[in-house]
């Protein structure tokens, strides 16, 4: 997702002059509520002592109490609410970028951080440093897009990679993120990733306590597991430094006038100790989070590790002997006061199991039709032979149906139907095409119309 522009003016003078007109009538509207409702309240009780119903009294004061609350409030919404021309504009760019990409969400990746980078800027400081423009930080892109999301009532909520992933001592900037997002729907991604401390050790603990307080925030874990896998981000500062410290080979590209973009192959070795922290402070996450609703399972494939490894992650969660065995095999160097090191005792139901790889990523996903066996659902369906190796049983189901299609019949693989493709479609003012047109003649070398993706045939 493009970070906001600030000198890009996306809504036409004729838009912003017509909601400054409209927002002055609703101020006047509710500014005469504040003054009329309590004479109103006066009338009454006299109409009623008049009349002999005083026993209306309490009925009618109640009535007037909260409409003068109401004006009140409505007043302050309009005169000192959030609701802005410049809100409005940033929401018709928003939908209109979700239309001419057919996207389902808005992600942020290292929110000014990759703007930048380019500019040679290797790590954020705070999210108040300034990207470019006094008036553009990573906070700013922060709320601004955290709310629009909101505001489009997008099935998803926003999906934020936060600033110096895979840095020591991000903890800080992972915890001031989700407080600049607080008391908004939001979903931090690959959060293993953005757990750490400084010297090397985990903080899983702390993301665990601040999601036990705030229901509003979901979240997936990006377990790292040990062997082959392929870094892939928007984050170029992270491939940089990977490529850096690993000396593999990479891939970079700047995505023009939005992101970046970066490949490296990666090996995650026990025998490594930032790789053996990673490890732990994943499996910390899950199991120290109380919520498996809003921390559900994901290795960030194929950064973390393949989506094939998951019969494994899901072993390690179910069973604490096979853990703390598969623990004495790693690197120590920085696991000392570690919550695993210390002793996990908890181990995952197969019910919990159902809810991480299932039913939690539908409601995270706003997908109504899966993740459960209701009346509407889906049919989407896996049987498992139960064994003792938890990995095999995992790695080798009985029978798989979708959409209502035998797919896999005793192990074996019977047919691969298409998947379906999910995008929305939230409306917006379709002034801001002609002033988007101007900006990208401006500063593009692709045309506005060639920018938008066809429709699928």
């Amino acid at each position: 997702m493009a970070e906001v522009n600030p000198t890009l003016t996306l809504a036409s003078e004729r838009r912003t002059q017509s909601f400054e007109e409209r927002r002055a009538s609703f101020q006047r509207l509710f500014f005469m509520g504040c003054f009329a409702w309590p004479p109103f309240a006066v009338l009454d009780v006299l109409g009623a002592e008049i009349w002999h119903h005083q026993r209306a009294i309490p009925a009618l004061l109640s009535v007037r109490v909260v409409g003068e609350v109401l004006a009140v409030t409505l007043y302050a919404a309009v005169r000192w609410g959030n609701l802005t021309p410049r809100a409005l504009t940033v929401l018709d760019y928003v939908a209109w970028v979700l239309n001419a990409t057919r996207g389902y969400a808005v992600k942020i990746v290292n929110p000014g951080g990759v703007e930048l980078w380019k500019r040679n800027v290797r790590e954020i400081k705070t999210l108040d440093d300034p990207v470019g423009d006094a008036r553009v930080t990573p906070r700013r892109i922060l709320e601004t897009l955290t709310d629009a999301a909101n505001a489009l009532k997008l099935p998803h909520p926003v999906h934020i990679h936060c600033n110096n992933l895979g840095l020591p001592g991000n903890i800080a900037m992972t915890l001031d993120s989700m407080r600049a997002v607080e008391g908004r729907r939001a979903h931090f991604t690959h959060l293993q990733f953005q757990s750490y401390g400084a010297p090397w050790h985990s903080e899983a603990k702390q993301i665990a306590e601040y999601f036990a307080t705030h229901p509003e925030v979901s979240g997936d874990v990006g377990q790292v597991m040990f062997g082959a896998a392929t870094t892939l981000t928007a984050d170029g500062a992270v491939e940089y430094m990977l490529h850096k410290s690993s000396g593999k080979k990479w891939v970079n590209a700047d995505i023009e006038l939005e992101t970046g973009c970066g490949i490296v192959p990666y090996v995650y070795k026990d025998t490594a100790a930032v790789a053996a922290l990673q490890w732990v402070v994943g499996l910390e996450l899950f199991l120290l989070s109380p919520d498996p609703w809003r921390m559900v399972l994901s290795t960030d494939h194929p950064n973390g590790g393949s989506f094939m490894s998951y019969p494994e992650l899901i072993h390690l969660l179910m069973d604490r002997t096979y853990r703390d065995a598969r623990l004495k095999t790693i690197n120590q160097k920085y696991l000392a006061g570690s919550a695993l090191a210390d002793g996990l005792a908890r181990e995952y139901t197969l019910g919990e199991i159902a809810i991480i790889t299932r039913a939690g990523p539908a409601r995270q996903l706003g997908l109504a039709n899966k993740g459960h066996l209701g009346v509407g659902a889906d049919a989407d369906v896996t049987v498992y032979a139960r064994e003792a190796d938890i990995s095999h049983m995992f790695a080798t189901p009985r029978y798989v149906v979708k959409a209502g299609a035998l797919v896999v019949e005793e192990g074996q693989l019977r047919r691969a139907p298409r998947g379906a493709r999910h995008s929305v479609a939230p409306g917006y003012d379709a002034a801001v095409e002609r002033d988007l047109k101007a900006y990208f003649d401006k500063y593009s070398t692709v045309a506005f119309e060639n920018y938008a993706v066809a429709a699928p045939s």
